[in-house]
C-alpha cells in the first residue's frame, strides 16, 4: 500500500511536471504561428481528448510516463520532420494555396523560432520550480535551527574564546546569520584564520574571538574531509515533540551541559545514530 502511494505522488508530480514542459512548447509554438496538431499527456492508447477551435487534439493517454506536442508537419510525436514528405508537403501548399502556406509548419519556421519553441519546455520548468519554491519559502519561511549554542567542546577554539552554553550568535565578520548551518559554513571555509564573533548572552552583545582550528572530520557519506573546525554544538530546538527531536550529544561533551527539555529523545552517545546527527549539530 505505501508502495502504491509513493508510485501515485511521483506520477502526479511527473505529471504535473510534464504539463509545464510541453505547455513551454505548446505557448512559444502558438506565438510563432506554428500549427500544433496534438498535446498529449501521456502515451499509448486514447483515454480522453477533444478537439479546440484551432484543431488542435488534446488527449490523456493510458502511460504516463511523458507527454508530448506533435507540430504540424512532424513524422511522428518526437518531432522529426519526414524530409521527403515535408518537400512534398510545401509543394501541395504553396500550389494550392499560393507561397508561403506552408508558414503554420514547424520545419520552415526561421532558425530562432524554432530554437525558441525547443527551449520553451525546460524555461518553463524553470519558472515552475521558481514559483513553487517562492510560494512555499514565502508561506512557511525558511526553516532551520537557529544558531545557538547548545554546548562546547573542551580544549578547542570555542571553549577558548570563551564561548558558553546558550550563546546566540549573531554575526560572523561582521556577517548577520540567522541559522546554525550559515554558521556551519563560515567556519568551515576560514580553517585558520581568526573570526571575530558577536553572540547574544542573556540580552547583551557580545564581542568574541577564535582562530579556527583546521580538523579531519566524517563526511555523511563515511568519507572524511578537512575543514574548518569551532567545537560549538547547536541547541535542541525548542518547541519540539518526542517524533521529531532529537538530541546527539557531541564527543566528550557531558549531557548535563545541554539541559533536557520535554519531548527530547536521547540517542546512545556511542551508537551509530549519533555519528550521523553529528555533521548536523556540531562545527
Amino acid at each position: 500500500m505505501i508502495v502504491f502511494a509513493y508510485a501515485a505522488a511521483f506520477l502526479f508530480v511527473f505529471s504535473i511536471v510534464v504539463f509545464f514542459h510541453e505547455m513551454g512548447h505548446f505557448w512559444v509554438a502558438r506565438a510563432c504561428g506554428v500549427k500544433v496538431e496534438a498535446f498529449s499527456l501521456g502515451f499509448g492508447r486514447t483515454l480522453l481528448s477533444r478537439v479546440d477551435k484551432h484543431g488542435t487534439v488534446w488527449r490523456v493517454a493510458a502511460i504516463p510516463l511523458g507527454g508530448y506536442v506533435k507540430f504540424f508537419g512532424d513524422a511522428g510525436a518526437a518531432s522529426n520532420p519526414d524530409a521527403e514528405r515535408l518537400k512534398e508537403l510545401k509543394a501541395e501548399l504553396e500550389a494550392e494555396h499560393g507561397a508561403g502556406a506552408a508558414e503554420g509548419c514547424f520545419h520552415f519556421k526561421p532558425v530562432w523560432q524554432r530554437a525558441a519553441v525547443v527551449a520553451a519546455g525546460p524555461i518553463a520548468n524553470f519558472i515552475l520550480a521558481f514559483v513553487i519554491f517562492t510560494a512555499i519559502i514565502g508561506g512557511f519561511g525558511e526553516q532551520g535551527r537557529a544558531p545557538r549554542v547548545g554546548s562546547v567542546v573542551d580544549g578547542t577554539p570555542a571553549a577558548e574564546a570563551g564561548f558558553q552554553h546558550g550563546d546566540l550568535i549573531k554575526t560572523v565578520n561582521g556577517r548577520p546569520i540567522t541559522l546554525f548551518r550559515e554558521l556551519q559554513q563560515e567556519i568551515a571555509l576560514s580553517s585558520g584564520d581568526t573570526v571575530a564573533f558577536r553572540v547574544d548572552r542573556d540580552g547583551e552583545l557580545i564581542g568574541l574571538s577564535a582562530r579556527v582550528e583546521r580538523r579531519t572530520m566524517e563526511d555523511p557519506f563515511g568519507g572524511e574531509i578537512r575543514q574548518g573546525f569551532l567545537g560549538v554544538c547547536g541547541a535542541a530546538p525548542l518547541g519540539t515533540t518526542a517524533a521529531t527531536s532529537i538530541v546527539a550529544t557531541c564527543p566528550g561533551v557531558d549531557t548535563a551541559i545541554e539541559p533536557m527539555r520535554p519531548g527530547d529523545v536521547v540517542i546512545s552517545r556511542f551508537g551509530p545514530v549519533e555519528s550521523l546527527r553529528r555533521g548536523a549539530d556540531m562545527t
